[in-house]
């Protein structure tokens, strides 16, 4: 099978004037730990951070995809992405 399930907790509380989110840092595969420093959370600009579980390798694509769209933007129209 092609795909790799990483596993990973990603957990996140949003209120009315606040937002928190939580992620595990381990990286394994069955019961194998490979790493106990992945990190799942990235930040994207001041108000907008992802978090992801599941295949590391789609995560990190996922991630270089969005931080190159978000630096496009910002040369295209010379204002961050609000």
């Amino acid at each position: 099978q092609p795909y790799a399930d990483n596993g990973g907790t990603v957990l996140a509380l949003a209120g009315d004037d606040y937002c928190v989110i939580a992620a595990d840092t381990r990286l394994s595969s069955g019961y194998s730990i490979l790493s106990r420093e992945c990190p799942k959370i990235l930040k994207l600009t001041d108000r907008c951070c992802i978090a992801t579980s599941g295949m590391q390798a789609d995560a990190n694509t996922l991630h270089k995809t969005l931080k190159v769209r978000l630096s496009e933007y910002e040369h295209r129209h010379g204002k961050k992405m609000a």
